[in-house]
């Protein structure tokens, strides 16, 4: 059902002095620094058989490699994460793991990315919250009336509740914020708002930006007279950093959910992802009780036919995003997919709370009135047209001709920064690239001009557009003389394109932070923002619903939607999100029919029961003529039932009736729903409520089974048996129907799901 790409943002510099360290024990997880992508492998055992294969840390040891984190730490045993050499192959490697003896298999640990379509704070105007055809920003054309999210309206129900917790798995949050300070999460035993998968700290302090505006769009306070006003006014925000500098990895990614959930949340956000698929990451979302609500991108693509993940995996708790406009139109930067992505939400202009920015006092600066101070290498150049140049900018030319070169701007003239207890070096910035390639901006620093460069900042995207860019300067560098570089790599050839692009840098300065803070608030468009739009929706719904599953949250959202034109075809509801609607929904129980036959049945039901409607007491009204209501056990033979005991998915029964006769059931959805087959006969049913093919039912099996076989109650016999890779009648793409029951025969063991 989820397919699609979604380009994200991802995080800047981290800055080390910021904030304290709240207590931190030593990071279960380990990222390196500055990871490349694919130099780390992602290694899955079958539990079943970890005792009885080699150690992974022995068997990593012959390429060598190294095991960095294993997430039984986590209480999720099997996964491990190893560092592979540099000079190895990656992939050379990830074939080594998968031939190993008890290797359910291996994969790259992909980088993910963040998607940010930037623009400057102005006037408090959030037309996806309301939309009365106002102005919502100064320039701009006023959308149409109503072509909002109808979340005030869904106000009067409720403003949502602590109890619903929202995880935001993004750059972190700034907790300073006065906005977002009312409603974050505190953890009961360290006193943090999050956690820090990056630096394995509970500190989730956002850097950058791109998280505080997700958790803002989410969770801002209302009614407290400052700044806007979230989704869900009352809820608790939990930050989960899982990268910096514009990157991340699935692994990563992996720990942030698995600690998120472990620590209690309903929803996460998610407005990051990768184009390869990764079975680790699905089979961890999977395994989550949680709502995740996913970005569909920004590159203007089918995802049906070019997917992105998490988005993509088509799982009961994934909930994807398209960005819609104030016109109610699709955003005409957004990802769509008839199949792909499940609703519409406003995603262009949307204004939320951004990182706060602390007070300066500037000991040096450089405006660019010559390069006088500078050396380059590359086409740099001042430009004294670029607008809020005073009087000129410093421009290098983007070509895309060589994925290696890079372009050098070094401040050759030492600042001196001995006696400032909290340097920093500042800068703006601003620059188009060419979508969805990506261009890297670097800064590197070093004491003394003994030219050993340390990197204190690096972003990468689809996208620049930023003020005040903060710096760090690292402890060790304190008390010298400093210079600093700027680096421009052009990573990706355009092939037929020659278009030329810029990138400004102005105002370098170094400053000395001060207690001041002021927070800071932007209009940004993207599905990034049209995601955690939904995710504060979903937090609303779940405040008035509480009891609602994640699949059961999903099918609520995507039914109330309101229809438009512009998205049927490119999204599965066909709507954008309706907050009224969904808050005030009830669901109509999901509902089947057993029908039985006079004589024996052999029956199954698809999905687990509700309860009160899972037990064998349902058919206490049949009349059964005195006879039982059997399972069969492959080790045991046939298990008599009992009225107390639980009639389970996946599981053929017989049962003997003296008349035709319906039985009702209600079902309650339950994605983790599996049965273990062994070999020989086992008696088992359909895992749905329409007609599947045998061939594809069982297709987890691989070449374990041999024959299926199902009852027919009209005839009192057996039907004509269904035969593996077999054609004509016997053929295995012969439909096995719901509700009926099945022997099949093993011929080794196996899962069915």
């Amino acid at each position: 059902m989820k397919r699609f790409i979604i380009l994200f943002l991802l995080f800047s510099c981290f800055i080390p002095g910021l904030v304290a360290d709240k207590g931190s024990p030593d990071p279960l997880y380990r990222q390196a620094d500055n990871v490349p992508e694919y130099s780390q492998i992602l290694v899955k055992y079958d539990t079943s058989h970890t005792n009885t294969v080699p150690d992974i840390h022995s068997v990593a040891t012959e390429i060598q490699a190294e095991v960095i984190t294993d997430y039984a730490d986590m209480n999720y045993p099997g996964l491990f994460l190893v560092r592979v050499p540099g000079e190895r192959d990656v992939q050379e490697s990830v074939n080594y793991f998968t031939r190993q003896p008890g290797v359910a298999y291996a994969e790259p640990d992909y980088l993910i990315r963040f998607d940010r379509n930037p623009d400057d704070p102005d006037l408090l105007h959030q037309w996806g919250l309301f939309n009365t055809g106002q102005v919502y920003k100064p320039n701009t054309t006023p959308g149409i009336p109503g072509a909002d999210g109808k979340v005030t309206d869904a106000w009067n129900v409720s403003t949502g509740t602590k109890d619903v917790v929202v995880a935001v798995l993004d750059t972190g949050i700034d907790y300073y914020h006065p906005d977002l300070s009312g409603n974050l999460w505190t953890d009961p035993v360290t006193g943090a708002h999050g956690y820090n998968v990056i630096d394995g700290n509970y500190d989730p302090l956002d850097l950058w930006g791109h998280g505080t505006h997700c958790a803002g769009i989410i969770g801002a306070a209302g009614n407290n007279s400052i700044g806007g006003t979230g989704a869900c006014w009352n809820v608790s925000i939990m930050g989960v950093k899982v990268g910096q500098s514009w990157e991340g990895t699935i692994s990563g990614s992996i720990y942030g959910i698995l600690w998120a959930a472990q620590h209690g949340a309903d929803i996460m956000s998610c407005s990051w992802g990768e184009e390869k698929p990764s079975r680790a990451l699905e089979e961890v979302i999977a395994s989550t009780d949680a709502l995740f609500v996913c970005a569909a991108g920004n590159s203007e693509t089918d995802i049906d036919q070019k997917p992105n993940y998490p988005a993509a995996y088509d799982l009961p708790n994934v909930i994807s995003v398209a960005a819609t406009s104030p016109f109610d139109t699709l955003a005409d930067f957004s990802n769509y997919g008839a199949k792909s992505v499940d609703v519409g939400a406003p995603g262009v202009d949307i204004y939320s709370t951004w990182k706060g920015q602390s007070g300066s006092n500037v000991f040096w600066h450089d405006s660019f009135d010559s390069l006088a101070n500078w050396s380059y290498i590359g086409d740099w150049h001042l430009d004294n047209e670029k607008y809020n140049s005073s009087p000129s900018s410093v421009c290098v030319n983007i070509t895309f001709q060589n994925p290696s070169l890079q372009k050098f701007l070094v401040l050759h003239t030492p600042v001196n920064i001995s006696g400032y207890t909290r340097p920093e070096l500042i800068f703006s910035c601003e620059g188009v690239i060419l979508w969805p390639l990506y261009t890297r901006l670097s800064v590197d620093a070093c004491v003394d001009k003994k030219f050993e460069w340390k990197r204190i900042g690096e972003w990468a995207g689809a996208f620049l557009s930023f003020d005040d860019i903060h710096c760090d300067i690292p402890d060790d560098m304190k008390d010298s003389e400093i210079l600093v570089r700027f680096i421009v790599q052009e990573q990706y050839p355009l092939e037929g394109i020659n278009k030329t692009l810029q990138l400004w840098i102005d105002d370098v300065r170094f400053s000395n932070k001060t207690e001041a803070y002021t927070p800071s608030y932007r209009y940004v468009s993207g599905t990034s923002m049209a995601a955690p739009f939904v995710a504060g929706v979903a937090g609303l719904v779940k405040s008035e619903h509480q009891n609602l599953t994640p699949a059961e949250l999903r099918e609520t959202l995507m039914k109330t939607v309101d229809l438009k034109d512009g998205l049927k075809g490119k999204t599965l509801s066909g709507g954008r999100i309706n907050a009224s609607a969904a808050i005030r929904y009830t669901p109509e129980p999901d509902t089947g029919v057993l029908l039985l036959s006079p004589g024996w049945n052999q029956i199954s039901v698809p999905d687990a029961l509700e309860p009160g409607f899972n037990t064998a007491s349902i058919f206490s009204q049949v009349p059964n003529g005195g006879h039982a209501l059997y399972s069969y056990d492959p080790k045991t033979g046939y298990v008599r039932v009992n009225e107390t005991d639980i009639i389970r998915p996946l599981n053929g029964y017989w049962i003997y009736s003296l008349t035709s006769m319906d039985v009702s059931v209600r079902f309650q959805p339950d994605p983790s729903i599996r049965k273990d087959l062994e070999d020989g006969w086992n008696l088992f049913g359909l895992l749905s409520e329409v007609p599947v093919p045998a061939r594809d039912a069982l297709a987890c099996l691989g070449n374990n089974w041999t024959m299926v076989t199902g009852y027919n109650a009209s005839l009192q016999w057996y039907d004509e048996p269904i035969l593996r890779e077999h054609l004509g009648n016997i053929s295995d793409n012969r439909l096995l129907v719901p509700y009926q029951g099945y022997w099949i025969l093993m011929n080794g063991s196996g899962t069915i799901s």
